[in-house]
């Protein structure tokens, strides 16, 4: 009983060790003790104290979430899945930010080189259809620029957080990317997925190039079930079946979704009894620039995050025009969503509406708008908390 935790606890620190040095940069991560402060008995260094909260002192942190398709019959990486997740150390809670593939004429950070060389944002190569996507700025950028990427691990990711940020208007700390294999092994690490289906979704089910979908295999079937990766990737990724399965707007919806999943997922208990294997997973298809030396605040936050709240503003179809965005527009939206929902409170000064007890209630009319609906609640409507999404 003593020795088989002492055991275990090791087997985990040797896993701890490969994976911090694998997926973590080393930035940040000098251990001189040079001006450390000494022992006065011994002489020796002693470590400075550690931060009671190392979130103390910061507002907000972003990080941009990317799902490539880099993997087997694809030529390159290009990162159809870009989220933006801004959130509140304090709280732990979190706004999702879908940003559309096919964005047009992404901009860069005011002052940044990137805005002095594109001042009229990315535009593609001309020839190049596709090239002045959102998703084609991994690609194309660095290839352009070289020169401003010498010292980037992965540059395409770098010229993504610039885009985003630009994109936003947040500056955005850190990135972390996964591709599409490495998505259905860190679901099924994590023992898979729970997810409310809405209706039937096909698997395996593509569009062809003639113009429609291939047969599907089989369906998932609507209700609360539990996917593995698996049926979770294709879950995410369809858009075969019909309405609320046809477009990349659709696709955003349910990737927010299994985010959120995701994260209810992780739980202590969970992250424990499966440590290894999801340390092994993400060894292999996880890359970050988060330094090691913020990895064991990022697991305070995660912490967090997961007592907190989770709401979702993506920008489609219903929010932005993707072909001519207004960036001020959707930055102004971005500033709104992260202020925090407003509580009603009665006002003093206000008269009584509150119908008497002994009157009747007023049937409904056709032009009034009811406080409450049945009906699930789209992005049109600003921020929402993801369980109104999903």
């Amino acid at each position: 009983m003593v020795v088989a935790p002492v055991a275990m606890a090791s087997r985990y620190a040797l896993v701890q060790h490969e994976l911090v040095t694998n997926v973590f940069t080393a930035a940040d991560t000098d251990t001189s003790t040079d001006d450390a402060p000494t022992d006065p008995e011994t002489g020796e260094s002693e470590p400075e104290p550690a931060s009671a909260d190392p979130w103390a002192d910061i507002d907000r942190v972003n990080v941009l979430l990317i799902g490539s398709d880099a993997g087997p019959g694809r030529e390159g990486t290009r990162p159809d899945t870009n989220i933006v997740a801004s959130i509140e150390p304090e709280t732990g809670d979190t706004v999702l930010f879908s940003l559309p593939r096919n964005l047009e004429n992404v901009p860069f950070p005011r002052g940044s080189l990137l805005s002095s060389y594109y001042p009229f944002g990315w535009q593609g190569e001309p020839g190049d259809p596709g090239s002045e996507l959102l998703n084609a700025v991994y690609r194309y950028v660095p290839a352009a620029r070289p020169e401003l990427f010498d010292d980037v691990d992965d540059p395409g990711a770098e010229a993504m957080k610039l885009a985003a940020e630009g994109v936003t208007g947040l500056p955005i700390d850190y990135y972390v990317m996964v591709d599409l294999d490495g998505f259905q092994q860190v679901v099924d690490a994590l023992g898979g997925i729970d997810i409310t289906v809405s209706q039937r979704v096909p698997l395996e089910s593509s569009m062809l190039p003639a113009g429609y979908c291939s047969e599907p295999t089989y369906y998932l079937e609507p209700g609360r079930q539990r996917l593995n990766g698996y049926e979770a990737l294709w879950y995410a990724r369809v858009r075969c079946g019909g309405e609320g399965l046809s477009d990349d707007y659709d696709r955003m919806r349910r990737q927010r979704c299994v985010i959120g999943s995701m994260i209810e997922r992780a739980d202590p208990l969970t992250v424990l009894r499966r440590y290894e294997s999801l340390a092994g997973t993400a060894r292999q298809i996880v890359s970050t620039d988060i330094p090691t030396s913020m990895v064991p605040a990022f697991a305070e936050l995660a912490l967090r995050v997961q007592a907190g709240t989770t709401r979702s503003l993506p920008f489609t179809d219903r929010v932005i025009n993707t072909g001519n965005p207004d960036y001020f527009g959707i930055q102004a939206q971005v500033r709104d969503a992260l202020r925090p929902p407003a509580v009603a409170t009665p006002d003093s000064g206000a008269p009584d509406t509150t119908p008497d007890a002994t009157e009747s209630t007023p049937a409904a009319t056709p032009d009034a708008t009811p406080l409450l609906t049945p009906q699930p609640q789209d992005e049109s409507e600003g921020v929402l908390d993801l369980d109104a999404v999903c």
